[in-house]
């Protein structure tokens, strides 16, 4: 803040020396004038440094890529943030990995892997549907009622397979298919046998649109 003049600079007021009622206005005028510039100036007026304040400068700003520092005192800047990550998503190693990296869309050949199949389950139904997106074994536990399968749903890719189990609650019960099923070399189950297991299997054929059954069998 520059030095503020004042009419009467360093004196003790009394009654008989006191300034006038204009020169104390003009003063206080004087003073906030000064307040008002000290307060806009943006030129760091008292000297404070980043340390005082926490900030960080530019000797404590990292712009390597790499974080090689491994610091805890420095601050990467925001493209080297960036070259890092992009780094790092373009990498294809194995990160540590054992084996290779299983893509999306790769042809690989995976070893030791086990697919868990995906499985729908129904104690019983009148109109069964597994859904051809999401299903890999339709099972229905204790069938009370004659069934007609339906044609799955979603949206089936050639060669998928599905295999139905069918279990009734002790008491024989019809079973009968949409068109969208067909036996190849087989005729389809029309019937349960009482307490007894039955797995059917098929093959979805994207040429036909059909899901052919290629055999089944009976407990």
């Amino acid at each position: 803040m520059s030095e503020i003049s004042l009419s009467f600079p360093d004196q003790t007021y009394t009654d008989a020396n006191k300034p006038s009622t204009n020169t104390l206005k003009a003063d206080l005028g004087s003073i906030e004038l000064a307040h008002n510039a000290h307060e806009a100036d943006t030129d760091n007026p008292h000297s404070v440094t980043a340390a005082q304040v926490g900030a960080v400068t530019t000797a404590d700003l990292d712009i390597d890529g790499t974080l090689a520092a491994n610091s805890d005192t420095v601050v990467p800047s925001q493209k080297a943030i960036k070259t890092y990550a992009d780094t790092h998503i373009a990498d294809t190693t194995t990160h540590g990995t054992t084996g290779a990296i299983v893509g999306i869309s790769d042809t690989q050949t995976l070893t030791n892997k086990r697919v868990n199949p995906r499985l729908t389950t129904y104690a019983s139904t009148a109109t069964p549907t597994p859904v051809g997106d999401s299903t890999d074994m339709f099972v229905i536990t204790a069938l009370a009622e004659a069934a007609e399968f339906a044609a799955p749903t979603g949206t089936p890719v050639n060669g998928q397979k599905l295999i139905i189990r069918v279990l009734d609650n002790g008491t024989a019960r019809a079973l009968t298919w949409n068109a969208i099923y067909r036996g190849v070399g087989v005729t389809l189950p029309t019937t349960t046998i009482i307490s007894k297991t039955l797995y059917i299997g098929f093959i979805y054929n994207s040429a036909a649109s059909k899901w052919d059954c290629v055999g089944y069998s009976q407990e």
